[in-house]
């Protein structure tokens, strides 16, 4: 019988090697997120080409090829102007942009344990609402959270630290006391994001 040695390429190489590796692909997906949340957290903003250099100290070649990679996504655009140097801005109004905008601030809210937090809070209800369910938030939005029905405290100074936001917390004990709350209010909450119980309670009033 003949002994077959099969071992790919992958397998054959050190285990140092292959964990290095890995770590240079996460600085990398780490740097890349970086770059992103410079046109996330200012939208408005026109980003000169030294400027994301600065903001994110990655080397000219890489930061051309993900500037690239992003206008080909519909979440950036180049902008030259005659007799002006060329910015990058958002495309804030693009849905791909929008899309990956909310996605980012829920990945970064799970990332910190906010969402499991509040999920496991004992309560009737609780969402995440305002910019930052949506994609409309910026460097200095607050994260709006709704809880209903709930007599713990509830210990936000934490993840404000680690997202480096402030943390709105909008209570109520019971649903009696939503009788007053302001229309565009509960419309707002409604179309947020639910992390626990559900949304029955609420009866929008169309006049606001």
């Amino acid at each position: 019988m003949i002994k077959m040695d099969v071992q790919n390429e992958h397998h054959s190489q050190p285990l140092s090697s292959l964990l290095t590796f890995k770590v240079s692909r996460m600085a990398r997906a780490s740097k890349e997120r970086e770059l992103m949340g410079c046109f996330f957290n200012e939208p408005s903003r026109h980003w000169h080409f030294t400027d994301l250099r600065q903001a994110t100290g990655l080397p000219d070649h890489r930061l051309v090829v993900w500037l690239e990679r992003f206008h080909e996504q519909n979440l950036v655009r180049r902008v030259k102007l005659e007799g002006q140097r060329s910015y990058y801005r958002a495309l804030s109004e693009s849905p791909d942009y929008r899309m990956r905008k909310r996605a980012f601030a829920f990945e970064d809210m799970r990332a910190s344990g906010l969402l499991a937090y509040l999920a496991s809070l004992p309560a009737e209800a609780v969402v995440l609402f305002g910019s930052m369910a949506r994609s409309d938030w910026h460097t200095d939005s607050d994260i709006d959270v709704f809880v209903l029905g709930s007599s713990a405290q509830i210990r936000k100074h934490r993840f404000e630290k680690r997202m480096r936001r402030d943390i709105q917390l909008f209570t109520y004990s019971d649903r009696r006391t939503l009788a007053s709350v302001d229309g565009a209010l509960l419309r707002s909450i409604a179309e947020g994001m639910l992390l626990r119980g559900d949304l029955g309670f609420l009866q929008v009033r169309a006049d606001g």
